[in-house]
């Protein structure tokens, strides 16, 4: 299992997602959910461009990729959001399951990786 690691400009790097699919040449991580400032489920969205770190806990390869794409969607065909034209907050009143229904996955082309203290900007020989 890999753990997707960002961090900010002056923040500590920090574990946001979950490997979901991969290969050498990139990689799809579906983002942790956690209680925002609201009481709402919120997910990290890392912004077009940023660094990220796919670290393996079996393995001692990290890979390095970029974020091109952040899709936020429902898990599932048979079950598609409306829109209702509601706030969050009214819609953690009146829909509460909406917030189980979608998922937001980051998507990430690989740049390079890292393998016995070695930094290699080419692609890795396995995917994380």
């Amino acid at each position: 299992m890999a753990h997707v690691k960002s961090s900010k400009e002056g923040q500590k790097v920090r574990a946001i997602a979950e490997v979901v699919a991969s290969s050498i040449t990139g990689l799809v991580a579906e983002s942790w959910q956690k209680g925002g400032a609201d009481g709402l489920p919120s997910a990290a969205r890392p912004g077009f461009g940023t660094f990220l770190r796919a670290a393996s806990e079996e393995e001692e390869t990290s890979v390095f990729a970029v974020v091109y794409n952040v899709v936020t969607a429902p898990l599932d065909a048979n079950h598609k959001p409306s829109a209702l034209g509601l706030t969050r907050e009214q819609l953690k009143l009146e829909q509460p399951q909406i917030f189980a229904l979608l998922r937001t996955e980051i998507h990430a082309v690989t740049i390079g990786f890292a393998e016995n203290a070695r930094i290699f900007r080419h692609l890795p020989p396995r995917p994380p």
